[in-house]
């Protein structure tokens, strides 16, 4: 893995960085509130006490980070892309209870490992040196990973972009070469030498290479050229030539002659492998069009926004750990009987910001899809002139609210209880519970 991090000089390449800030850009997206992400919303079955020093912990998390006032995050996802590891010590006070911050180290010096005795989870950096080798828990690091645990997948984000780059630049560079060289009038002299001696020729011979020898040179950041050290392209080429035994010299126009390589079908098809390998949809790069146009439904979207959605939440899920696992670690340090509850940990997490309507859209369509299929249940058995399905039992079921709709949804019918029982969620008269539905 060590030896297989990107070189970070590809990060700055035009259409690289160009990528590298639209998935910075769609993953990391703050709101009004400088935020880029909130906590998740804890059950009401959770005390009152640990839901609030939750959200507390989060906020003072946030701002360790320097989240708040800063493009950080911004800033830190886009090195995990160029990179595809990020590493973080966690800063505890004087008496190891509270994290009041952490410091970035270099992912490249620190290695997995057990401890021995304990089995424990343990990282080890500088592992070579036995000078400043250390030995941290796995408590008191923050450590994440672009690559996945087989041994074929890709060290970061920029690693796959490196191919198709590098072969686009080479069709670009040969085109540019091409109509240089097409541009060029060449003037040939042919000039008699007649009498020099074989060694005389030969220092005439080559004086002539040096002074006519050619040499191209792209600068790749600037996207400038230059022939022979000058930036200045010569629109015509005179070459001398010495010749022997006759004694008239000898004058010829010369165009330069060659494949055309003006068409752009091979110049598309490499730009469109380097765009397949961004994961970034093709109409974003529809630059007549303003870059594709803005779905107003779930069903205008197309395969590739919904699969460039999904990645996005891939990366997402792996960026999360820099906030959640402090998270954990200092609710579980002050609410140490939770350290088993699988449910618990498993509801600790954060949401993040989003300017892309698709996940909107997938929401409501489907919440809409689940409604019209409940609906339909509802009346389609009966017994005794009754419906045998059960409002609650529907909603459950098929709606598949999360415990935090559900909540606000009983908060509104308590508020304003328009029909029937209250806590029901407005299930009144045959469905409060009574009856033939009463479990009788």
């Amino acid at each position: 893995i060590r030896e297989s991090i990107c070189d970070s000089k590809y990060a700055i390449k035009d259409k690289i960085r160009n990528y590298i800030t639209i998935m910075a850009n769609e993953t990391i997206v703050y709101d009004d509130n400088d935020k880029f992400c909130l906590p998740k919303k804890l059950s009401d079955d959770y005390p009152q006490e640990l839901r609030d020093r939750y959200y507390e912990i989060f906020e003072e998390l946030y701002d360790a980070f320097d989240f708040a006032d800063t493009n950080r995050a911004w800033d830190i996802f886009r090195h995990f892309l160029i990179d595809g590891f990020l590493a973080f010590e966690i800063v505890r006070d004087d008496k190891g209870q509270n994290i009041i911050g952490f410091e970035e180290i270099d992912p490249i010096t620190v290695i997995p490992g057990h401890e021995p005795e304990t089995g424990s989870y343990i990282w080890i950096q500088f592992p070579d040196d036995p000078v400043n080798r250390r030995i941290i828990l796995d408590s008191q690091i923050i450590y994440i990973s672009y690559k996945s645990h087989q041994d074929y997948s890709e060290v970061s984000y920029v690693e796959p972009l490196i191919k198709p780059y590098n072969q686009l630049k080479i069709i670009e560079q040969t085109k540019i070469m091409f109509n240089i060289a097409n541009a060029t009038i060449y003037q040939k002299f042919i000039i008699p030498v007649d009498g020099m001696s074989k060694h005389k020729a030969e220092e005439e011979i080559g004086q002539m290479i040096a002074d006519y020898h050619e040499e191209i040179d792209f600068d790749d950041t600037m996207g400038t050229i230059e022939i022979n050290g000058s930036k200045h392209i010569p629109y015509n080429k005179q070459i001398w030539l010495p010749r022997g035994e006759s004694g008239a010299p000898e004058y010829e126009l010369i165009s330069p002659d060659g494949h055309n390589l003006n068409e752009n079908d091979m110049l598309d098809h490499f730009t469109n492998e380097l765009i397949d390998a961004s994961n970034i949809p093709h109409s974003r790069f529809k630059t007549e069009e303003g870059g594709g146009s803005i779905y107003s439904d779930a069903s205008d979207m197309t395969r590739d926004e919904i699969a460039f959605s999904t990645y996005i939440k891939r990366l997402r899920n792996i960026f999360k750990e820099i906030l959640v696992k402090p998270i954990k670690l200092q609710l579980l340090m002050e609410f140490p009987e939770y350290r088993e509850d699988s449910k618990f940990l498993n509801s600790i997490g954060i949401m993040f910001n989003s300017n892309d309507l698709f996940e909107e859209w997938k929401m409501l369509n489907n919440l809409k899809k689940r409604a019209e299929i409940v609906a339909e249940l509802a009346g389609a058995i009966e017994i005794n002139g009754k419906p045998y399905l059960h409002p609650e039992f529907l909603a459950d079921e098929f709606l598949q609210l999360t415990e935090e709709q559900r909540q606000k949804n009983q908060a509104y019918w308590k508020k304003n209880p328009l029909i029937g029982d209250v806590d029901g969620g407005g299930g009144g008269g045959d469905f409060g519970g009574g009856g033939d539905f009463g479990g009788g």
